[in-house]
């Protein structure tokens, strides 16, 4: 059952930390695992919408379960000064919020965290920090199907990898030997089972995602 998981949870970190996740679709699968979780009500919020340089790439969203609560999905890496632009825009929307949940696509460190709560409650507002482990952790969850709806199963990626042109057809002799003679040591070698069950793993699903 490990097993299994573990690859699982590393099939979603890799694809989360691709280049080739459109906002669009990063951004529908983060409202998917908000709704799934503890916010089934979920909607977008008209009337905020940023109209600054990250207009396409954001969105605010409310759940009608909760009152003014706000939500925020979003992949900016400076996290501090997201917190303090997006509370400036809904003051200026007039948007009434108490707490305020914010989804990074990137993982967030503790003490940026501790901050961006420090200066909500400076304002009067609760926030709510969700990064990549929250999302990783949801979208792994035995049962859940969200991750498979939005980039297909793990076994359809396998397929599709097995499916592809050897790209060892494609160099010369000289470095396909010397490829094969590099795999041989890795498979014979004594530690190699060890290495094989990380770093071959991982590129395995690296080559998935691309795939994907």
């Amino acid at each position: 059952m490990g097993g299994p998981l573990l690859a699982a949870i590393d099939l979603i970190q890799v694809t989360l930390a691709s280049g080739s996740i459109a906002w669009e679709q990063f951004e529908s699968l983060a409202c998917a695992v908000l709704q799934e979780d503890d916010l089934p009500r979920l909607r977008k919020l008209g009337g905020v919408a940023d109209m600054g340089m990250d207009a396409k790439e954001e969105s605010f969203f409310s759940d009608e379960t909760v009152l003014e609560r706000v939500v925020q999905v979003t992949q900016q890496r400076a996290q501090v000064q997201k917190l303090a632009n997006t509370l400036k825009r809904l003051e200026a929307a007039r948007v009434k919020v108490h707490q305020l949940v914010l989804v990074f696509r990137h993982p967030v460190a503790s003490d940026v965290k501790l901050k961006m709560q420090d200066r909500g409650r400076e304002m009067g507002v609760a926030v709510d920090v969700r990064d990549e482990g929250y999302l990783v952790i949801r979208l792994g969850r035995p049962g859940s199907r969200i991750f498979a709806n939005h980039f297909g199963n793990a076994r359809d990626k396998v397929l599709a990898l097995f499916q592809t042109q050897d790209p060892l057809e494609q160099v010369s002799a000289g470095l396909r030997h010397a490829t094969l003679a590099s795999v041989g040591a890795y498979v014979l070698h004594a530690d190699s089972a060890l290495v094989r069950n990380t770093l071959f793993d991982r590129l395995v699903l690296a080559a998935m995602v691309t795939l994907g």
